[in-house]
This record gives C-alpha cells, sequence and structure tokens, in this order.
C-alpha cells in the first residue's frame, strides 16, 4: 500500500509540471501566432512597395535626380544626406542654397511623400512591436531605402521650413527636432543592413 505521505508529495509536483507543460504549448502557440501575423504583415508591407503607385513614385524620383537642371541641388543633398541634416550646418549651407536658387519641389512631392512615408511606416511598425529587427530588415532590404536615406529625407526637411525665429529665419533646431525620427529611420536601416551582412557571414 501507498505511504499516503508520498501521495501528498507526489500530488503538487504532478499539478506543478502539467502547468509548467500547459505554459509551454500556450507559449509557443503565441509564439507561432505572433509570427503568422507579422509574416503577414511583412507580406502586406511589401505588397505596398510592389504597387504601380510606388514604381511610379521611384521612377519620377530617379528621373528627377537625372534632370541637369537639378545637378546641384541634388549635388548638396547627397552632401548632407542622412543623418548629417541632424547637423545644423548642414541645413544652414541647404538653405542657404535654396535662397539663391529656389528649387521646385512641387513636382515631385507626391512621389516624395509616397516613398517617405512607405520607410517610416515600416519603422513605426518596429518601434511599435509589431514587427521584430529581423522582419523589419526584410521590408527596407529594397533599392529604394537608399533614396529615403539620400533625397527623400533632405526633401522632406526642405518641404516643410515653417519653423521660423523672431527675425524670419528658419528655426533649424526646431526643424532637426520635427524631423527626427526620420534621422533615426535612415540609422535603424543602415543598423538593419549591417545584421543582414553578418547573418549572411555567419
Amino acid at each position: 500500500m501507498a505511504d499516503p505521505s508520498s501521495i501528498l508529495m507526489i500530488g503538487p509536483f504532478a499539478g506543478a509540471t502539467a502547468a509548467l507543460i500547459a505554459t509551454y504549448f500556450a507559449w509557443r502557440s503565441a509564439r507561432a501566432n505572433r509570427k503568422m501575423a507579422e509574416a503577414n504583415l511583412i507580406r502586406q508591407v511589401i505588397y505596398e512597395y510592389s504597387s504601380l503607385e510606388m514604381h511610379a513614385a521611384l521612377r519620377q524620383i530617379r528621373d528627377w535626380m537625372h534632370d541637369p537642371e537639378n545637378a546641384e541641388i541634388i549635388s548638396l543633398i547627397r552632401r548632407h544626406n542622412g543623418h548629417k541634416l541632424r547637423h545644423v550646418s548642414s541645413l544652414q549651407e541647404i538653405f542657404s542654397f535654396l535662397r539663391t536658387a529656389p528649387v521646385n519641389l512641387r513636382d515631385i512631392d507626391n512621389s516624395r511623400r509616397t516613398v517617405h512615408f512607405y520607410f517610416l511606416n515600416s519603422f513605426k511598425l518596429l518601434k511599435s512591436g509589431y514587427l521584430d529587427s529581423e522582419a523589419f530588415s526584410v521590408t527596407v532590404d529594397v533599392a529604394g531605402a537608399q533614396l529615403f536615406a539620400d533625397v527623400t529625407t533632405p526633401l522632406t526637411v526642405l518641404a516643410h521650413p515653417e519653423f521660423k525665429n523672431k527675425s524670419g529665419e528658419p528655426n533649424f533646431g526646431k526643424i532637426v527636432e520635427d524631423n527626427i525620427i526620420s534621422f533615426n529611420c535612415i540609422e535603424a536601416i543602415e543598423k538593419a543592413k549591417q545584421n543582414s551582412i553578418l547573418r549572411k557571414i555567419s
């Protein structure tokens, strides 16, 4: 006959083991569901990039870049591209150039927004926890990522110079603050590229 004390000891142990197993399978199920939801989200984001609207926007921006009339402004914004725009000195040089040689940005404004917000939206999904860093890498591992850093971010800064100080001059500190998410997105894309290279090497 079994010792009653041993039965009392086995009971709680068996209950704890069952709870642990149930927790494990619940975790696996939740993880699988998250991966499935993430895969669907990636598919939706990539579908947006492959749309006709995005194709037309990328083509228009590239055509604008190769227009000889825009050679000077393209050279300038490439010199101060990406997160270099965090520096007031970069903004000052670009805005000084625009005072002497105004550039019409309206013709490509819709295309700029289409490309720019694709990458910003992916970055927001990353920051909100809907995409992990590996999934984010998949969404930004596209040719347009370089245009985001080299062209659409500088043009977005130039398209909205609303912030002025008391003398009517651009308030560069406020302009940088207003565009900080774009600069952070560029850094996240660069980090994603580096991680992707390391994964391929390892």
